[in-house]
């Protein structure tokens, strides 16, 4: 049952963006979510030594930093037209 609990959390993130999106859009702001995969962090680091690869594309976890600048990119006028997008981050693992 943990396996439901996670994915109804997921799906709970990806409609609460758009809602929020559809929302406050009228008044400027945008929301955006990130949907980071494994991500290596001082706190994962250690467990994901043991941890295959072989299931994401780009075969290696993500680093923070990339999580980080996605965020920037989308705090940035870069983003400007980007509104509740739910953008993965993830090594391409959603695309099998």
């Amino acid at each position: 049952m943990g396996g439901a609990a996670y994915t109804a959390s997921k799906h709970g993130v990806v409609g609460y963006t758009k809602h929020l999106a559809s929302v406050y859009s009228s008044k400027g702001v945008k929301v955006n979510a990130i949907a980071p995969g494994t991500i290596r962090t001082p706190l994962t680091a250690e467990m994901l030594k043991t941890r295959p690869t072989n299931k994401i594309p780009l075969d290696r976890f993500g680093n923070d930093y990339e999580v980080a600048e996605l965020a920037v990119f989308l705090a940035s006028d870069e983003s400007q037209f980007m509104n509740g997008a739910v953008v993965p981050i993830d090594g391409g693992y959603t695309i099998v």
